[in-house]
């Protein structure tokens, strides 16, 4: 029996190959996000074949004691990667262009001990970057698409949940501003000046170059005496709202009030097209707390570079870590690995059977 060759249209040729563009580009990749955020202090190096750039990656020199060597993102961003321009191919080519991009990129940074990036999450240079020697982690967020629909997101949301934002809607009126100085104050009356870590220089550059594009917002919460009680940042770009820093007062805030104000944002973004990214959370009860609304998990890939010297040192700092502490890491942010790195010893004495008396 004959076999008869399958032909090809040029359509279906087409369909199959690849934009130029094979980074993802957000929100933190502008230059004028990366220059407020750094302060100018952001370097930036470029890949170029044949008299054209096809790949840039931004970044920041962070000194750490030991002379430590640090390439890391500029503050507040969120995520960032390289800005891609391939040249439109099918995709094994694009795989293996990807590849060699990244690979010159890595070779053309600069001295360092320590590199780490957080990649989007619709990022696809995390399988280019192990191949460059990196090492590959894994974090989340949940994010909701911009065609969502809140009344059917509404029905997903853990009941307990639901009768938060319910409660917190009768006693709270939601209002937006752009005072940023007031959106300090909520934050002092959450963590007081000498236990607050935040950069407030660096996020108020943030919010002036976001206001002055209208990518920018303040969302707030008042009590009927007209104190804030809750307080989140907001910006956007490149079709995606961050929730970018939330504040509360502890004395004033209650419960409910937390749930309304992320309920609120999300409303805020999908009413103006946009998606909603919730942008991680720093806590295991955080976590919990956000996994309670139902919204989609997403992976952000975190990638890591060390020399011999910092994995020396980052082994050191772990060790350290594990005989200050006997349970898992409260912090899911240092990714899936290590932060189930203590579960079996955990079981194991949780399973330990008690002494008998004698």
């Amino acid at each position: 029996m004959a076999l008869r060759a399958a032909t090809i249209g040029e359509d279906d040729v087409l369909r199959h190959v690849l934009p130029s563009a094979a980074g993802s580009m957000t929100l933190f990749h502008e230059d004028w996000w990366l220059q407020a955020a750094s302060d100018g202090a952001v370097e930036t190096i470029t890949v170029n074949w044949g008299g054209a750039d096809v790949a840039s990656l931004s970044f920041t020199r962070k000194e750490r004691p030991f002379g430590i060597r640090s390439l890391v993102m500029p503050p507040y961003t969120r995520t960032l990667g390289p800005v891609l321009n391939l040249p439109p191919s099918m995709p094994a080519p694009r795989c293996a262009n990807l590849r060699r991009a990244v690979r010159e990129i890595m070779l053309a940074l600069p001295r360092h001990d320590h590199f780490t990036m957080r990649l989007d999450c619709e990022d696809d240079a995390a399988f280019a970057f192990s191949l460059a020697g990196c090492s590959i982690g894994q974090q989340f967020t949940f994010r909701v698409a911009a065609d969502a629909d809140p009344a059917r997101l509404m029905q997903q949301v853990d009941r307990s949940t639901a009768r938060l934002i319910r409660a917190a809607r009768r006693r709270l009126a939601l209002h937006e501003h752009t005072d940023f100085d007031r959106f300090v104050d909520v934050a002092y009356r959450h963590y007081p000046a000498e236990r607050n870590s935040h950069d407030f220089q660096a996020l108020r550059r943030l919010f002036a170059a976001c206001s002055q594009r209208r990518q920018a917002t303040i969302l707030c919460l008042s009590d009927a005496q007209g104190h804030d009680v809750a307080s989140v940042l907001l910006v956007w770009g490149h079709g995606v709202l961050y929730y970018l820093v939330p504040h509360r007062d502890r004395e004033r805030s209650g419960g409910d009030a937390n749930a309304l104000l992320l309920w609120s944002a999300m409303e805020f973004a999908l009413s103006r097209g946009l998606a909603f990214d919730v942008d991680g959370y720093h806590s295991v009860g955080t976590a919990s707390f956000l996994s309670s609304f139902g919204f989609p998990r997403r992976i952000r890939h975190v990638v890591t570079h060390c020399s011999l010297r910092g994995l020396i040192l980052k082994a050191l700092h772990g060790w350290w870590e594990n005989r200050r502490t006997r349970d898992l890491r409260p912090d899911p942010l240092c990714g899936i690995q290590m932060g189930n790195a203590r579960l079996p010893q955990r079981i194991a004495q949780e399973k330990r059977p008690e002494p008998r008396e004698r």
